[in-house]
């Protein structure tokens, strides 16, 4: 998955110049990257303490979480 997938599978929308919690409007992050990056606390939580109904899957938070990792670094 990339960046994007990650935040349309997390219910987060681009929404003009900016990521928004499709829930509540939230913004996230004006770039798919800032988004992504300001959801690894919740992405943290997906991948070690996984739920039934969490929009990512232990595996795919992992991936997002290498990722992020890569993301920072940059």
């Amino acid at each position: 998955m990339n960046t994007e997938e990650f935040l349309l599978a997390l219910g987060l929308v681009e929404d003009g110049s900016a990521w928004r919690r499709e829930t509540d409007g939230g913004m996230r992050g004006e770039t798919a990257e800032a988004a992504l990056i300001a959801m690894k606390g919740e992405i943290v939580r997906m991948a070690f303490e996984p739920g039934i109904d969490e929009p990512l899957s232990m595996k795919q938070a992992m991936e997002a979480l290498r990722l992020i990792s890569e993301l920072e670094k940059r």
